[in-house]
């Protein structure tokens, strides 16, 4: 339970607007213990690692909900938390399925939470494509470079697999002459890239499309 919570919170940590995103590596060298090693069930502890996530990352529903729409407090409380609890199951409880299924396949696990991701962002309350884990790194500007390729959804895909690879160094014991290259070789995908990118000269371009991106900033200020 405890560890649920640590990941859960780990992930606020790193989301926008605390900024710190080394957290996510962490969240999910964590999460990658707890479907290993933990005795609750490999959803349940998804279910619960993602509402301590989405209940301090969502809880600004009430704002709109008590504020601009003048519903009493404590709707706008029960709308938010409700809000956790369904997010929470429909895209964290199924990723402790796969690991069952899967034996904690990293790489499917990855694969999987992309797939939700993107399932998220175009049917999910209208679309919803806030608060997927490639944002995590958007005060990273060097990890920030290979989104120009792989787009966010492909960040959340190298987050996960780094924090497999950190859990992977420190478990297995027997491989972890592997699993240091891999982390060797995704330190250099993540980082030297994006080194590279910021290096190179760049000639302007002529033309530029543009589009409205949605600040984040307090509800109360909008």
């Amino acid at each position: 339970f405890l560890l649920c919570v640590l990941a859960g919170g780990l992930l606020v940590l790193s989301s926008p607007g605390i900024n710190i995103w080394p957290a996510a590596f962490a969240a999910f060298a964590v999460i990658f213990w707890i479907l290993d090693r933990a005795d609750i069930k490999q959803w349940k502890a998804m279910w619960l690692t993602g509402f301590v996530f989405y209940l301090f990352t969502t809880m600004w529903v009430h704002v709109p909900v008590t504020i601009f729409g003048g519903a009493p407090a404590i709707v706008g409380i029960i709308i938010a938390l409700a809000v956790a609890v369904v997010s929470a199951l429909i895209f964290w409880a199924p990723l402790g399925l796969v690991a069952k299924r899967t034996n904690n396949s990293i790489l499917l696990f990855a694969l999987v939470l992309v797939a939700l991701e993107l399932a998220k962002g175009k049917y999910y309350m209208g679309g919803m494509p806030w608060l997927n884990i490639g944002q995590t790194q958007y005060s990273n500007i060097l990890s920030l470079q290979l989104a120009s390729l792989i787009g966010e959804n492909g960040l959340s895909f190298l987050v996960v697999l780094g924090g497999g690879c950190i859990y992977k160094l420190i478990s297995d014991i027997p491989a972890r002459k592997k699993w240091l290259y891999s982390s060797i070789f995704m330190l250099a995908v993540l980082f030297g890239f994006g080194k590279l990118a910021l290096l190179m000269d760049k000639t302007p371009e002529a033309n530029h499309t543009v589009r409205l991106v949605q600040t984040g900033i307090q509800q109360e200020d909008k």
